[in-house]
């Protein structure tokens, strides 16, 4: 029920009339360094060269020329791979990372490695988009808009373009053959770092006969997942856990980047320094889960800033007598890059591999490592 204020008014007092002209009110000068400013802002500055035609352009337009044509460039962990590269005989590292791969498999590895070269130059340095991305980037962005535009299907248009491109693009699986993903479909998939679900939608539409085991250690980001997810993990379809995935089980210290809310870049391995910004966490195998809810492993993704290969290694048994698909975020750390898929080759279990990109966000992300079995 609405209510109306009463207004009292005081009879004995004179009031001044709420609307009575205020003359003699001449605008403030504008001091002469805005004045130079907004006289600069519309002078013409410089002159863009598009494919021979020259335009001349505004200091304003100049500015959001380059807001939209280029970019920074960082990554905690450029340096890092800068000082593997210093430390290693590169040109043999790169040469037994690309063995046996396709060529899409080798652009993507060339241009990672550019990517991270550019990156360790600094943040304060503006590189021209065109740049960060491969020719396959720009075609799954193309597919991806076709398909958002299309309303297929119609979540695509409330999310982002990461998520969007990576729902798409089948998570980097886009081009394996139907019988890989078929053979998936009706076993376990486990998910190492299922952040807020947006992956497990994925896996819930291309293997639906499935049971999803997710794994994702922080707080916000696991109960963001539960509540968007609640109805599969009541029909028994999708397993959570509030727990990080590692070698062995144990207890991990997961770094926050920043405070409340929910971030992709929580890690166990890299320290943000963030006073405060810290969360222990329980930490199983894979091994151990599967030998605890005696699974059969179809499928084991892994996105977890960095600590890829330690999850690997407690998962070796698993990997080595069930043989599932694997789709490996790779793009952290340099071991993980430059050394995975050597160390899976050597244990000589048939598999074939390939490198392509999860999704579209930053250029410097998302790289992953796919090993299949041959159908």
């Amino acid at each position: 029920m609405s209510r109306t204020k009463r207004r009292t008014v005081n009879k004995n007092k004179t009031t001044t009339p709420p609307h009575k002209p205020v003359a003699n009110l001449a605008a403030p000068a504008v001091p002469p360094e805005i004045a130079q400013r907004l006289a600069y802002a519309d002078a013409v500055v410089a002159q863009i060269n598009n494919g021979g035609s020259v335009t001349p352009v505004t200091a304003a337009q100049f500015g959001h020329f380059v807001k939209d044509h280029y970019s920074k460039l960082y990554h905690p962990w450029a340096l890092d791979f800068q000082a593997y590269q210093r430390e290693h005989v590169m040109a043999d590292v790169v040469a037994k990372l690309k063995s046996g791969l396709d060529e899409l498999s080798c652009q993507y590895i060339d241009h990672h490695i550019k990517i991270m070269t550019m990156a360790a130059l600094g943040g304060d340095i503006l590189f021209r988009n065109e740049m960060l991305r491969t020719p396959e980037d720009f075609r799954l962005i193309e597919r991806t808009q076709q398909a958002v535009a299309a309303g297929q299907p119609p979540f695509l248009k409330q999310v982002n373009l990461e998520w969007s491109s990576s729902y798409v693009g089948h998570y980097g699986m886009y081009d394996l053959p139907q019988a890989v993903l078929a053979r998936v479909n009706g076993k376990a998939v486990i998910d190492g770092g299922g952040f807020i679900g947006d992956t497990l939608v994925l896996f819930r539409d291309l293997f639906p006969d499935s049971v999803k085991y997710s794994f994702e250690p922080a707080q916000h980001s696991y109960d963001y997942l539960c509540n968007f997810l609640k109805d599969d993990i009541a029909q028994g379809k999708l397993k959570a856990f509030h727990q990080a995935l590692g070698s062995k089980a144990g207890q991990l210290r997961l770094s926050l980047p920043c405070a409340g809310g929910i971030n992709a870049a929580s890690s166990t391995r890299y320290d943000y320094h963030q006073e405060g910004l810290y969360e222990d966490v329980e930490m199983v195998s894979i091994d151990e889960v599967v030998a605890q809810h005696q699974l059969e492993v179809g499928m084991i993704k892994l996105d977890v800033e960095g600590a890829e290969p330690d999850i690997i290694a407690g998962a070796i048994t698993t990997i080595k007598e069930q043989k599932p698909l694997l789709v490996i975020a790779f793009y952290h750390q340099p071991d993980e890059f430059y050394e995975l898929k050597p160390f899976l080759e050597s244990l000589n279990l048939g598999y074939k591999f390939q490198v392509r990109r999860s999704a579209i966000s930053l250029p410097i992300s998302d790289a992953v490592l796919i090993a299949y079995q041959e159908p």
